[in-house]
């Protein structure tokens, strides 16, 4: 049996072993990221109006999903893939924006209807926030004319949107626990939390793009893709905690890990969310109670799962699916606070 130092000393090891050596590396081949004309006709939108999300952020996206890509998709499709997985994800982002950092519900679930049957939002409403309207929907105009030409689009679609509406669950539910104090816990937070990256949905538009998917495949595809999604969440928390301890976002299961723990109180974080004080004493009790090795341990755990599932497909490589994961994770340890 192992004892709590001899575990925490694993995840320490780890931690070193997932810990990228030449973060500096990684960040200058994202700054160096060359982006096709429909993302740049995206950020064009963006900033027309928005202005809180660097160049960096839409580099990074681009990069890791053309990494990060099932085994089935044509070289010919791998692109357009890369393309409406990037704008998708900051649309999402910023819906994600108007949920949980404007607490704008109204122009929430009005957007969010695009992705709802039977309903359409209502782009020009003048009760909801125009700025955020217009970029909505010049970006969710770029996302269905490239995906509308996917081979099996009509095929998965509805299962697309079902995916896409899960990521719209995870932001009402990280609302709904900044407005209630004491609402996040593990489990609802590994439940709904985990969906706002939205790796099923995303990957769902490699299976539209992919001629060669065996449909028997679905079945294993999706439930590894839950797995596959914690991995890139866990990654996503311990690239951006730092940031939403000032935001007053303690939906990160690091944020939780260490309430938990008894490492910081509900008092301190209301307390550095409201600018009453730094959040540096936060950031070095937490570092150094290794909740970070922690989550990396549970990540590996999910990778070695992952690779036992090799056989379980008859046309996607899960082996290289993973190892994608690890070249992301690199990523996203690399760009700590960089991406929003």
């Amino acid at each position: 049996m192992h004892t709590v130092a001899q575990a925490v000393t694993e995840d320490e090891l780890v931690f070193k072993q997932h810990e990228p050596s030449e973060p500096a590396v990684i960040t200058e081949a994202v700054n160096a990221v060359e982006l096709p004309a429909p993302v740049r006709t995206a950020m064009d939108a963006y900033y027309e109006h928005l202005d809180d999300r660097t160049p960096y952020q839409w580099k990074w996206l681009f990069r890791a999903f053309q990494e990060f890509q099932l085994s089935t998709i044509p070289e010919c499709y791998q692109r357009d893939v890369a393309t409406t997985r990037t704008v998708l994800g900051v649309f999402n982002a910023l819906l994600d924006d108007v949920a949980e950092e404007n607490n704008d519900r109204e122009t929430f679930w009005e957007l969010a209807k695009c992705v709802y049957p039977e309903t359409k939002p209502e782009w020009g409403c003048e009760s909801i926030d125009r700025q955020y309207a217009d970029v909505a929907e010049s970006m969710w105009e770029i996302i269905t004319n490239i995906i509308s030409e996917a081979p099996r689009y009509e095929e998965f679609k509805d299962v697309w949107l079902f995916d896409v509406r899960n990521a719209l669950t995870a932001m009402d539910y990280s609302d709904l626990a900044s407005r209630h104090h004491g609402l996040v816990n593990e489990t609802e937070s590994w439940l709904y939390d985990t969906q706002n990256v939205m790796t099923v949905g995303l990957s769902m538009i490699d299976v539209m793009y992919s001629p060669s998917f065996d449909t028997v495949d679905l079945q294993p595809l999706r439930e590894t893709l839950y797995r596959a999604m914690e991995m890139w969440r866990i990654g996503n928390w311990l690239m951006t905690w730092r940031r939403e301890l000032t935001e007053g976002d303690h939906s990160s299961m690091v944020v939780i890990a260490a309430l938990n723990e008894g490492v910081v109180t509900e008092e301190e974080l209301s307390a550095v969310a409201d600018g009453e004080i730094s959040r540096e004493p936060l950031i070095e009790r937490i570092e150094e109670a290794n909740i970070e090795a922690k989550l990396l341990a549970e990540w590996s755990r999910r990778r070695d799962l992952l690779l036992t599932r090799s056989n379980w497909f008859e046309s996607v490589d899960i082996v290289e699916f993973t190892e994608a994961a690890e070249q992301v994770l690199a990523t996203q340890l690399a760009s700590r606070d960089r991406v929003k």
